[in-house]
């Protein structure tokens, strides 16, 4: 495990970013785009892990976003791995350490002459941190972007993934209509039985 020891904020989205480099080729069937994951484990040997997709953002970082999870904890020393599978190629370029911190909160009270609290919180946030190519940002609500922002591939997802819900959608109904019509034949059938 490298020496690196990244901070990130405890229940809070984080997001970390990479600038990985490929070099060289391979024959391997299917090498050709490179799939990139992170994994975030306990340091205890039979403990469980949590993997993350990546995306590729318009600056070239590959980067991956950790979502507010209560698998977390303040006390415990993480080991987080990025991985590189290229084919049937299997690499870890980079390992850091990760520990999970509460953000510092600043409290003022004021009192006034008739002894009344008036209490203010403000809360410090921790300055994005670069360690070994690794970019810590806070992660930001994501804006709204309108059809014609989006990539082909996003719209392409969008429209394969409205598809397959109107398809469930359909096949639901279907099933109901089945099941409708076998409610009606019985009962037709149970009527003709009766009047035997």
């Amino acid at each position: 495990m490298a020496g690196s020891k990244l901070k990130l904020n405890l229940n809070e989205q984080n997001e970390l970013a990479f600038k990985i480099s490929i070099e060289g080729s391979t024959n391997d069937i299917g090498s050709t785009k490179p799939n990139i994951r992170f994994m975030i484990s306990e340091s205890d040997a039979n403990s469980i892990s949590l993997i993350y997709p990546t995306e590729k953002d318009d600056e070239g970082f590959v980067t991956v976003n950790i979502p507010d999870n209560d698998y977390f904890t303040e006390e415990k020393l993480y080991e987080g791995k990025l991985e590189v599978i290229l084919g049937n190629h299997y690499f870890t370029p980079i390992e850091v350490n990760i520990e999970f911190i509460k953000p510092l909160k600043v409290e003022a009270a004021v009192v006034t002459n008739n002894k009344e609290v008036i209490k203010e919180e403000k809360e410090i946030p921790i300055k994005p941190v670069i360690v070994s190519s690794i970019e810590h940002r806070k992660k930001e609500a994501p804006k709204k972007r309108t059809w014609g922002e989006l990539s082909k591939n996003e719209q392409k997802q969008i429209l394969n993934y409205r598809k397959q819900k109107i398809n469930e959608q359909k096949i639901k109904q279907l099933n109901l209509t089945k099941e409708y019509f076998k409610d009606i034949l019985a009962s037709s059938l149970s009527d003709d039985a009766d009047e035997e």
